[in-house]
């Protein structure tokens, strides 16, 4: 399911596009480094901003089942919670991070900053965040994408994203799910109506239960970190004109109003579709 579902996309489709659109001409980023410290920062606010877009795509998530009277389900969660551990790693800790760094920081900000510090930072949140498919991930990809756009764009160096993207996946991806893969949800919550039953779950898996509050606490304390950092740091974000400056109305008509992109948010509103059948 891996395979077929992300190599083809990984493999073929990025790569091609990424062809595609090195025929338009790239600019140098000014290369800066990032302390630890900045970097934790940045790692902060990106969980607290995954968090937060987690939340309200999960309520959006849910009034959309409400509305058409179905369980709208997160199928790439569900890979991960009961897929192999090594592939969970693998696709989304070590290949997703490098390529779509590459491409929707790298090859995308280096052609669209022509247009100004924060065009190129919204456009790329925006396609990254359409390019997952689905209201689970669409609103906090495009928080964490803008995070990583102001990153890549003030440092100049795109390791730097792509480091914050691989700790991103690790906890949220695969370490959050390699703790609840070992807990039997569905078993928990039988068992919350009869207090024997949850009295023997909770002896059975006293262990995990405790790894996972632990996981949690941690989480919550990197959340208010970053949003700490994140309100202290608004004042300071600093957004350079591109060579090309218009208002939002022609700017959009530069950005969007193309074939291309057409078909960009066409095939990911079908995803979105069919997420939700």
């Amino acid at each position: 399911t891996w395979v077929l579902s992300l190599l083809p996309m990984y493999l073929v489709g990025m790569p091609v596009c990424a062809k595609v659109m090195k025929r338009l001409p790239g600019r140098e980023l000014f290369q800066k480094k990032m302390s630890p410290g900045n970097w934790v920062s940045a790692f902060c606010i990106c969980i607290c901003v995954m968090y937060a877009g987690n939340l309200l795509g999960n309520f959006i998530s849910t009034m959309i089942g409400e509305a058409a009277s179905r369980s709208v389900e997160f199928s790439l969660q569900e890979m991960m919670t009961t897929g192999n551990l090594a592939y969970t790693f693998v696709f989304s800790v070590l290949l997703a991070p490098v390529l779509e760094e590459l491409f929707f920081r790298k090859i995308l900000i280096d052609r669209a900053i022509v247009f100004g510090d924060k065009t190129a930072i919204l456009l790329s949140g925006l396609l990254f965040g359409l390019f997952h498919g689905n209201f689970y991930q669409v609103f906090y990809a495009f928080g964490v994408g803008c995070v990583l756009a102001y990153v890549y764009i003030r440092t100049g160096k795109i390791w730097y994203s792509i480091s914050l993207h691989m700790a991103v996946n690790f906890f949220n991806g695969f370490l959050s799910a390699s703790l609840l893969r070992n807990l039997d949800l569905e078993t928990l919550l039988d068992s919350l109506n009869n207090p024997l039953a949850a009295e023997q779950y909770l002896m059975d898996n006293m262990g995990v239960l405790m790894l996972y509050v632990l996981f949690a606490m941690v989480m919550l304390v990197l959340v208010i970190i970053g949003l700490v950092k994140l309100l202290t740091s608004i004042r300071r974000l600093h957004f350079n004109p591109g060579e090309y400056s218009a208002p939002s109305q022609t700017m959009a008509g530069y950005l969007f109003g193309n074939v291309g992109m057409w078909l960009f948010i066409g095939i990911c509103a079908v995803e979105f579709f069919i997420s939700i059948l």
